[in-house]
Parts: structure tokens; sequence; C-alpha cells
């Protein structure tokens, strides 16, 4: 049992020092212009939501590089999704207006 404690005080550590990692799964959470009008989610799929009224440009920051991107909305909400399978977490969102 003495094993298992030092794991569970780390992940309790790190999600109340990044609640974003806990509770999105996006490492470095929500950046650009648009970032305000936009909630991200991540459980089985990543998605993302515009809160906003203007049309947004969403990149998923993936491992390596990578990336996946949508446009959104207003209203409206997306699943990055590529080869018919989703992501379920990612290293950070860019999300800036498209005009």
């Amino acid at each position: 049992m003495h094993r298992k404690m030092p794991a569970i005080l780390l992940v309790s550590a790190i999600s109340l020092v990044f609640p974003a990692v806990s509770s999105a799964q996006v490492l470095g959470g929500v950046a650009g212009t648009a970032a305000k009008d936009v909630e991200v989610t991540c459980g089985g799929c990543c998605s993302v939501r515009n809160i906003g009224s203007r049309l947004v440009e969403a990149r998923l920051a993936l491992a390596l590089g990578a990336s996946a991107t949508l446009r959104v909305g207003p209203g409206q909400s997306s699943t990055w999704m590529s080869g018919g399978s989703c992501f379920s977490s990612g290293f950070g969102v860019f999300a800036n207006y498209v005009d």
C-alpha cells in the first residue's frame, strides 16, 4: 500500500497545479486571438465549441509537430478526427478568428 501512496500524491498535486491537464487533457490549454470564444473538452474525443459570434479556426497540437485543424462557426461544435478516429488529448489548442 505504501508504494501506491507517492503515485496518488503526485497525481493529486498535478491536478491541483494544472487543472486543465486533468479535466481537458490539453496540456497547454487554449491560446490565440479567439481563445476566450472557444471551449475545448477531451474525454473519449477532443472537441471544440465556439461560444463567440465569429468564425474560428482551432488547431489541436499533437505529438511530433503534427496538428489537426477545424473551422467552427458561431454556436457550433466539432470533434477533431483523422481517418475515422478521434484524438483523446493534445499538447495545446490555438484558436484564431477567420476573417
